[in-house]
Formats: structure tokens, C-alpha cells, sequence
């Protein structure tokens, strides 16, 4: 099962806090889709990853800035 957290309209670091906050529970094994489309959110959202020891799985392009992110648990 894919959980998914929608951060659009939110900018840095509020949509890193976002899910930083909503995958308390999330379980191991487990795959997380982020929305977001703020400036750089890729990128940011990839350095919290190797930061907390997640695996950035993929990031698909959805125009006007905007990305859908998946993370492996």
C-alpha cells in the first residue's frame, strides 16, 4: 500500500517538515508518495533521505513544478 502526503502549496522546510511529521507509523518496507511544488523540492526532499536513511526511489516530473516523489521505508 502507497501512502500519500500532499505538500503542494507549502514551501521549504514546511514541506519537509510535513513529512517529517505525518510518517510516524509508516512501516518499514513500506512505499510513501510525496506531492510537492516548491522550488528545489526534489532536491531537498533527496538530501533529507540520505539524511534520515531512506531510499529516494523516483521522482516523476508533473509539470509547472510540480513532482510526485517516491520513498522506500
Amino acid at each position: 500500500m502507497i501512502e500519500v502526503i500532499d505538500t503542494r502549496s507549502l514551501k521549504l522546510p514546511d514541506c519537509i517538515f510535513k513529512i517529517a511529521v505525518n510518517i510516524l507509523g509508516v512501516k518499514k518496507g513500506s512505499t510513501l508518495e510525496v506531492l510537492g511544488d516548491c522550488q528545489d523540492f526534489a532536491k531537498n526532499v533527496r538530501v533529507w533521505c540520505v539524511e534520515t536513511g531512506r531510499d529516494f526511489l523516483s521522482v516523476q516530473d508533473e509539470g509547472e513544478d510540480k513532482k510526485r516523489i517516491q520513498i522506500q521505508f
